[in-house]
């Protein structure tokens, strides 16, 4: 093992005491945003590759996290310094015996010179290289952006070893600008923690979000419909749970006062797990009216699905082939009216616990960690042989 190699997997999230059951893989290098072990993630990029290095630990690989950026530096600076330590990571690795993978979790836009450069370096030093793209703004970007960036990007899915996609929808579009063949890795959750005591909506109508709290995850749209379906005499509560800016707090609270929603709705501190689970297993409906242009399988949806909340979503980002009809996808340009009329249709006509059921069904054949890590690993194995 050279020195660089070495000393950075002492400092990085290695289980050393584990013997990789694995035979076709020894180390994944997992490139790209990772929350820190133990401390909230930052958004959806963060805590995706976070539970991927959990979930591959737990079966017996190592896995070293390479951040872009490093913390404690100017932003540039950061990422300038980030790069550095992941090429000297990736060539540091060229004589290592055992198998090793390069795991690149895509950002796009000016990264993806970057990224391009990552897939040569991977294969001068003879490591396989997995171009993972997330998120929903692949295509935004592909078509926005100069012929440069689009000519760069066709030759990342179409060298890389293996392309993962997070939604299906992405397959097509990906074989029509000539990309190797796609698989697809959706986001996951550990385990379904549905409650057998949870009950369906009966005098308060329990909506909540999680995640980010901004305008473009549809926050506003969301007090909207709390405030519509309470202006027809009928008690609907709203929590709001996540990070936010204190700026757009205060526009929250203008609102709520304004609508006279101030008992109605609640702005909850993000929360440790085991209390996020408390509180949604009190809720019945995951109200998700994203706008947001980079969505794509949003963590919190699957996390809300599994406790079987049923979903209320935008057709916005992989939403409609993650829901499918385990809920309501409404057009994205839909009205508060519309969500409210969604969700009093689903508690009229009795249908909430059926819904309910299919949620936690779904979540249970589709996007549970060890069917989807297992698939994970079959595709690290299919390209084991590759070599640069």
């Amino acid at each position: 093992m050279t020195p660089i190699m070495a000393s950075t997997l002492a400092k990085t999230d290695i289980n050393p005491s584990s013997t990789s059951t694995l035979s076709t893989a020894s180390t994944i290098l997992l490139i790209g945003p990772i929350a820190i072990q133990g401390e909230p993630a930052r958004g959806g990029y963060e805590a995706a590759n976070r539970r991927t290095s959990d979930a591959l630990i737990k079966r017996g690989y190592k896995v070293v996290s390479l951040a872009y950026r490093k913390e404690g530096s100017t932003k540039i600076l950061g990422y300038i310094l980030g790069l550095i330590h992941v090429i000297r990571i990736i060539i540091g690795s060229r004589r290592q015996e055992d198998k090793i993978y390069v795991h690149l979790t895509a950002l796009y836009k000016q990264f993806v010179y970057v990224e391009w450069l990552l897939l040569h370096f991977s294969h001068w030093a003879g490591l396989p290289f997995i171009y993972d793209l997330r998120a929903g703004s692949v295509f935004t970007h592909y078509y926005s952006r100069s012929i440069v960036y689009r000519t760069i990007f066709k030759k990342l899915v179409s060298q890389s070893d293996l392309l993962l996609c997070e939604g299906e929808e992405f397959k097509e579009c990906l074989l029509n600008i000539g990309s190797i063949t796609p698989h697809h890795f959706p986001n996951f959750v550990d385990s379904n923690t549905n409650s057998t005591t949870y009950k369906s909506p009966k005098g308060i109508i329990k909506l909540v979000y999680f995640g980010r709290i901004n305008r473009e995850k549809g926050v506003i749209k969301a007090i909207e419909t709390c405030f519509y379906i309470n202006s027809l005499n009928l008690r609907c509560d709203l929590s709001l749970v996540g990070n936010y800016e204190k700026d757009f707090l205060l526009e929250i609270n203008e609102l709520t006062s304004y609508l006279e929603l101030s008992d109605h709705v609640s702005i909850i501190d993000s929360l440790p797990k085991n209390s996020l689970l408390a509180l949604l297993k009190k809720q019945h409906f995951f109200i998700f009216p994203t706008t947001h242009i980079g969505e794509g399988h949003s963590n919190a949806l699957t996390e809300a699905m599994s406790i079987g909340l049923v979903p209320i979503c935008s057709n916005n980002g992989f939403n409609a082939s993650v829901v499918k009809s385990a809920g309501v996808i409404l057009d994205e340009c839909a009205c508060a009216e519309d969500y409210g009329d969604a969700i009093l249709s689903i508690v009229r006509s009795g249908q909430w616990s059926e819904l309910s059921q299919q949620a936690i069904s779904r979540v249970s054949r589709h996007f549970l960690e060890g069917p989807v890590i297992d698939r994970l690993v079959s595709f690290y194995s299919s390209i084991a042989h590759k070599t640069v």
